[in-house]
């Protein structure tokens, strides 16, 4: 076995010792990055600070789960306007001074609603992105969503935010005050919740089948602080206002606008136990052709924020499973460098032997 021969095989010895070792690594990477659920797990605990460590604020909390399900979103507040359901007077950044009115001290500060004596309001126009039934297609759809954070537990008797509805009716105006106040009356009198009722910001992550829930995430309520009774949960709740009170049109949709009410009732104490919170109205932006913008032309607004639209392969999961891939491509290097590496070493080992036989026989024949 000459010198040039055994140069050779030592080459391809090493070239195959380099392609398993960076294949192993480049495929747990790969694995890990796109393929191993706990990573996906372990972000969402991070992303929606599933421990309570972060310390964000409600708004913060709000904003991160408007962003990880929406395409695009803006919680601009130009076309929607708040006021008092018995003074009727604007909410905006002043606060509200009338001591007739049912929210005493509410303002607008920085988007956020605040209504002192039950909660805080934010409100979000967000476009979700979806497949189609045939699966071939991405559906773009226009929606809204009221959230309802820093709950005060202590201003309504066994107080349960699920029952915090919202309902509207057509039209901006005396007729549609008029529509809106006989909806609530007859909420009232028939004790039949009428509206969208409330429900827990949350979100779930499922197994391949989608029939069976590996982590679940919802957002906690920061003024679950003020309450001490360790055997309850505090959340924040959203709302998303779908249909109006006689379920004929959709929210955002007619261009003469809306107008809406939030309202608190307990389905089990029926119409006693109403509390008319919000009012307010929604004048839907139109375009050139005096028409509702169509979510193409929504789409085109520079004041929109890109969301994740639940889609890990963003920035944000990037940089957070980063380190882990880097700490596990490493360990997956060193391993299959070192079981590579002894296969290489066993393989030259025997060939270099067998070399070894050949000569001596070569020399006996001699």
């Amino acid at each position: 076995m000459n010198k040039k021969h055994k140069s050779k095989v030592t080459l391809i010895a090493i070239l195959i010792m380099a392609f398993i070792t960076l294949g192993v690594s480049v495929g747990v990477c790969f694995y890990n990055y796109y393929g191993y659920v706990s990573y996906k797990i372990q972000y969402l605990e991070d992303y929606f600070d599933a421990a309570d460590e972060q310390n964000l604020s409600n708004q913060e909390k709000i904003e991160r789960y408007q962003k990880w399900i929406s395409y695009a979103y803006t919680n601009e507040l130009s076309n929607i306007t708040y006021r008092d359901p018995i003074t009727k007077e604007e909410i905006t950044a002043e606060k509200v001074v009338s001591d007739n009115a049912e929210n005493v001290n509410a303002y607008i500060e920085g988007n956020t609603l605040h209504l002192p004596k039950y909660f805080d309001v934010d409100f979000y126009s967000l476009v979700t992105k979806s497949l189609s039934q045939d699966q071939t297609t991405d559906v773009y759809t226009l929606t809204y969503n009221f959230y309802f954070s820093n709950i005060d537990y202590n201003q309504i008797p066994d107080f349960d935010p699920q029952y915090i509805y919202m309902t509207f009716v057509d039209g901006i105006g005396e007729e549609s005050d008029e529509a809106l106040q006989a909806a609530i009356d007859d909420t009232i009198d028939s004790d039949i919740s009428v509206g969208i009722v409330s429900r827990l910001c949350t979100h779930s992550i499922l197994n391949e089948n989608n029939d069976s829930t590996l982590a679940s995430f919802s957002l906690l309520d920061n003024a679950r602080d003020v309450f001490e009774e360790e055997d309850n949960f505090y959340y924040i709740y959203k709302n998303p206002c779908n249909m109006s009170y006689d379920d004929q049109s959709t929210f955002g949709y007619s261009k003469e606008g809306l107008t809406f009410c939030i309202y608190y009732m307990d389905e089990e104490k029926g119409g006693d136990s109403f509390i008319n919170i919000l009012e307010g109205t929604y004048s839907p932006e139109l375009n050139e052709s005096n028409k509702v913008l169509s979510v193409d032309e929504f789409l085109e607004k520079d004041y929109l924020i890109e969301g994740y639209a639940m889609d890990f392969y963003q920035e944000s999961y990037n940089a957070f499973v980063k380190p882990k891939l880097i700490k596990s491509g490493l360990i997956a290097f060193a391993i299959s460098l070192v079981v590579s590496g002894l296969f290489v070493f066993v393989w030259l080992y025997d060939y270099n032997q067998e070399g070894q036989k050949t000569k001596v026989q070569k020399k006996k024949k001699k």
